[in-house]
């Protein structure tokens, strides 16, 4: 924020799913100074290079692709000049290709501008038939960004999936594009047909590692006995009617660098199929209150679902009296709007839509987001905490300033000073 700015002690209003009211406290005036909309990167950022393109036309609470496309799996970054990036799967609707990640800017969580395209297919290359699932991660002591991703290829009649890179300093431009895990010689377990959706973090009780999830069907349990698959989830019997075995979340560490990539197994919890849960996809891990919780997407009507644990990378497949573990929670639709059973039953259970694709991001000033591929745009909404671990979703609907006045000019020490911000909402006051 510009070193002019100050915050002003004042409450903006915003709008809940319910319709009811919330309210922006005293030290966020700023943060709705940004959301406004009257701080662009040019403003911040003296000298940018990169023009801002045609505005992307949706509703005020969605990201909407360019005309003939689909955003589907996302990722969502702020840079240091407090401008928002989303990369996405670029879905034809025409011919149903993902030949490239799209790119968009934001200022406010709100207006999108279109930055063209990023990492198109690589003919005769390991990522030549798509490109999918954008995980953005950056090293502190670079500054680098990586930017991971799902790409596919044709072996013999037989689609390939591997996890690659690119680097870029600014988030506009990406090069150093390499393979960083090959399911086929670094995931034992693994049936490697598919391999997607990489997912990457630092880990939180190792400074300087990284740990990244994926999506991936496991071999059956008879091809893997040192894992003991019953103690784990009593009573759980493995899905061998699946020809290529039901899908699990994996784990890989990086120890050194954000280039190599080391195998620690399933979540398996991940792998119980829980009704219509047989297909597994776009994991996202975040905390709160020293809780993590692990999102999905499965192949159910209601297909968000999640667990929660201490531990954001309990090797699953030990159990034990006292060691750290993953518990299934269910569908979020089912909860909402809290996201685990209470004592009494959800007043409005599958209250939320079938979304898909989600993921969450913490902002700068720490009001966190969860945003959600609706099957044409991504919408966000901001979190809002109940007790640990519940929580609920606000729409977001920025305050667009319009105008600052006093209602008198002109006040002495110690006076009352009365300040009306207008806004296109009619959120005056």
């Amino acid at each position: 924020m510009p070193a002019n700015w100050i915050s002003i002690p004042t409450r903006v209003k915003t709008k809940s799913p319910a319709t009811s009211t919330s309210f922006i406290p005293h030290g966020r005036f700023a943060r709705a100074m940004v959301l406004s909309g009257m701080v662009w990167a040019s403003a911040l950022v003296p000298g940018v290079a990169h023009a801002v393109q045609g505005q992307i036309i949706g509703s005020p609470d969605a990201f909407y692709p360019p005309s003939g496309y689909r955003p589907k799996d996302f990722s969502i970054v702020k840079d240091d000049y407090g401008i928002y990036h989303i990369f996405y799967i670029k879905h034809s609707t025409t011919d149903n290709t993902e030949l490239a990640l799209g790119h968009a800017t934001s200022s406010n969580l709100n207006d999108w501008f279109d930055q063209g395209i990023v990492l198109p297919v690589e003919p005769g290359q390991w990522d030549d038939v798509g490109v999918w699932a954008p995980s953005i991660a950056r090293d502190p002591a670079t500054l680098t960004y990586y930017m991971y991703f799902t790409g596919v290829h044709n072996e013999g009649g037989q689609q390939i999936q591997r996890i690659g890179v690119a680097t870029s300093s600014d988030l506009y431009n990406w090069s150093n594009r390499q393979l960083v895990l090959d399911c086929q010689t670094a995931v034992p377990w693994s049936q490697c047909g598919s391999f997607r959706d990489p997912f990457v973090m630092p880990d939180p009780a190792n400074p300087g590692q990284w740990l990244m999830y994926y999506a991936t069907r496991t071999k059956l349990p008879s091809d893997l006995p040192q894992f003991p698959f019953a103690p784990f989830v009593p009573g759980f019997v493995p899905d061998t009617t699946v020809l290529n075995g039901d899908y699990a979340i994996g784990i890989a560490r990086a120890t050194s660098d954000l280039l190599h990539w080391t195998d620690v197994y399933p979540i398996w919890v991940t792998y119980a199929g829980y009704t219509y849960n047989t297909l597994l996809e776009s994991p996202h891990l975040f905390s709160h209150n020293e809780l993590w919780y692990l999102m999905t997407t499965t192949n159910a009507g209601k297909p968000l679902s999640f667990s929660t644990g201490p531990d954001p990378a309990a090797q699953t497949y030990q159990s034990g009296v006292g060691s750290p573990a993953w518990t299934y929670r269910g569908r979020l639709a089912d909860m909402f709007p809290h996201a685990v059973p209470t004592a009494l039953p959800d007043p409005t259970p599958g209250a939320l839509p079938p979304y898909v694709g989600s993921e969450y991001f913490r902002d700068s000033n720490s009001d966190e987001y969860f945003g959600m591929y609706t099957g044409e745009s991504v919408i966000i909404y901001q979190i809002r905490w109940h007790p640990s671990p519940e929580f609920e979703f606000d729409l977001l609907e920025p305050v667009h300033v319009t105008g600052i006045g006093f209602a008198n000019n002109s006040v002495g020490s110690g006076e009352a000073a009365t300040m009306t911000i207008s806004t296109l909402h009619d959120y005056s006051g």
